[in-house]
């Protein structure tokens, strides 16, 4: 599950959305939030069967800050 203060703000919000390139930015989005959901579902499946912890991964990731 994501955080709860994790958002997505919108990348064009004054935008209309009859604009040209409108859809591509929807289909964008909607891919974005599959690869989300996807990479989370994962990531608990990884937890599970290996009991891993976020905060163990995060400390021995060397590309985490």
């Amino acid at each position: 599950m994501l955080p709860s203060n994790f958002s997505t703000p919108d990348p064009l919000p004054t935008r209309p959305v009859n604009a040209p390139g409108a859809s591509e930015v929807s289909r964008l989005q909607a891919q974005v939030e599959k690869l989300l959901i996807l990479t989370e579902t994962l990531w608990t499946i990884l937890k599970e069967k290996h009991g891993l912890e976020d905060k163990k991964w995060l400390m021995a990731n060397p590309f985490a800050r």
